[in-house]
């Protein structure tokens, strides 16, 4: 293990350099640089290290911001707002089911903790059709009608879902 003066030559954001967070040293072992800052951004939040390892908002490049999808205490981005609602939304279903069935709190913790990822096209279809199940689900248990080409729609999203695997 070597201790590195990295002041001089710093491949970090200006903005992390001049931070609380840098220390003016990286550590040389095995191999690899570890930066004193990345070690003491570990314990930041995300907002933090998306600002911190910003390359645009380092180059002055401010319009960036009205465009990224990562969360920054600096971003503007109407995507990024439209995903914090429906992570919000998320979260108030998913107090609404942990308060409603018997469901593992488990499953409710790892789903919480993976609403901010990114979802592929099948996740978004799984998730589609479990709403649409507990939809009716809901209808059937407090005596509502249940509609047939629902349940059709919903069983062959299923079907078609069970060959792709």
């Amino acid at each position: 293990m070597k201790r590195i003066d990295c002041t001089k030559k710093c491949k970090k954001t200006s903005m992390l350099r001049e931070s609380k967070h840098c220390e003016g040293f990286a550590i040389y072992d095995n191999g690899k640089i570890k930066y004193s800052c990345d070690a003491n951004l570990s314990l930041a939040n995300k907002k933090e290290v998306s600002f911190y390892n910003c390359d645009f908002y380092d180059m002055e490049e401010y319009s960036q911001c009205y465009k990224c999808p990562l969360a920054c205490k600096n971003n503007k981005s109407e995507i990024r707002k439209a995903k914090d609602a429906s992570i919000s939304e998320a979260n108030k279903i998913l107090d609404d089911i942990s308060n409603n069935y018997p469901v593992n709190p488990g499953a409710i913790d790892f789903a919480r903790a993976n609403l901010d990822n990114d979802l592929s096209d099948g996740d978004k279809n799984a998730i589609k059709m479990v709403d649409m199940a507990s939809n009716l689900l809901n209808r059937a248990m407090s005596g509502g009608k249940i509609n047939a080409p629902l349940i059709k729609i919903i069983s062959k999203a299923i079907k078609d879902q069970s060959k792709k695997r």
